[in-house]
């Protein structure tokens, strides 16, 4: 997974810190000053890499597994891949 900013075309953005980057991807979802929560309930949009990518792809497997629960983690995976905008 590699975080991304702002609609940024991957081969023209700049390296973020904390993400992975380069041809070896199989997808991509924002991961840049994401808002989340803090202690106290208040929101900070300090949350980047890979860290705050991942739970965007996870919903979207869930997403996946929800039309097809018989769906193996390979079958859910290569939808996921094949359904992303290149």
């Amino acid at each position: 997974i590699c975080a991304t900013k702002e609609r940024a075309i991957i081969p023209a953005m700049p390296k973020i810190l904390g993400s992975n980057y380069g041809t070896g991807l199989d997808i991509s979802a924002p991961g840049v000053k994401i808002a989340t929560t803090r202690n106290g309930a208040s929101y900070n949009n300090i949350f980047n890499g890979t860290s705050s990518s991942c739970p965007f792809v996870a919903g979207v497997a869930a997403l996946v597994l929800s039309v097809n629960p018989g769906f193996t983690q390979v079958q859910a995976r290569q939808i996921i891949e094949r359904s992303a905008r290149k």
